[in-house]
């Protein structure tokens, strides 16, 4: 493998895929980032199989031979942010290292192959809930907080998310002493199927840190699965297993002070 990249789009790749990666003794591949070169574009994964992120670059790179190679991202994430020239050449040597060159710098970093990477599971990608960018970052902003630790609630540690009949979106998270809701109006066409959901806290952190102010979001939901598509991005995650409490009741109905 071996292609050329402008090294401000690869520092984009690599910083976000590299927040699904994991430091485990067990399992030491989920430390590392995968670089997969296709035809015409480069995918940079990061898989903890909790969750994970792809990058897709497909602007800004030359290929010159297709390959994957898997590279520890605790090594690469800090190089890759101190590179200063405009493009850097990646390639795949002989003795198994990936080497990074630029008219300033050249650095090999031993990896593991392709092979032991974690693959991503299967998902049936069909009728997705599009959802503004802004609003969506908005509406789990508002209720991230409030989420509980998981190894005290598991059920609590994520926000739950309800397609309501009318059209509407209702984003809702507890820790038993804090409660949250934020409803987005609107958010999808009127009839769609009702669905809840609990999206676990760090999958929704990193959902949160992807989005900008601009674009539409897609949600694929399968029974235990969710993939969201922004931009170049995409992150799949487990979903929550478990009963969300009935919150609605523990809002007051009335008071005597606004």
């Amino acid at each position: 493998m071996r292609f050329t990249v402008d090294t401000s789009v690869l520092k984009q790749a690599i910083e976000v895929a590299s927040h699904a990666t994991a430091s485990t003794n067990m399992t030491p591949i989920l430390e590392n980032l995968l670089l997969s070169v296709q035809y015409k574009r480069v995918v940079v994964t990061g898989n903890n199989m909790e969750m994970a992120i792809e990058y897709v670059i497909d602007s800004g790179v030359e290929i010159e031979s297709e390959g994957a190679y898997t590279v520890s991202s605790k090594f690469l994430v800090p190089f890759v942010s101190l590179l200063s020239d405009e493009k850097v050449t990646i390639s795949l040597g002989a003795g198994g290292a990936l080497e990074f060159v630029t008219p300033t710098s050249d650095a090999r970093f031993k990896g593991a192959d392709a092979s032991k990477f974690p693959v991503i599971p299967g998902f049936k990608a069909e009728n997705p809930f599009r959802i503004p960018a802004a609003d969506l970052k908005r509406a789990i902003e508002r209720t991230l907080f409030s989420t509980a630790e998981g190894n005290i609630r598991p059920t609590l540690a994520g926000i739950y998310l309800k397609v309501t009949e009318d059209g509407s979106m209702a984003f809702a998270s507890t820790d038993s002493f804090r409660l949250s809701e934020f409803v987005l109006k609107n958010a999808v066409p009127t009839g769609s199927n009702p669905a809840g959901i609990i999206v676990p806290a760090k999958t929704a952190t990193e959902l949160a840190r992807i989005l900008s102010e601009d674009g539409v979001v897609e949600l694929y939901v399968s029974e235990n699965q969710l993939l969201a598509v922004y931009g170049n991005v995409k992150l799949f995650s487990r979903l929550l297993n478990g009963h969300f409490p009935d919150y609605r009741n523990f809002f007051p109905k009335k008071f005597s002070t606004r």
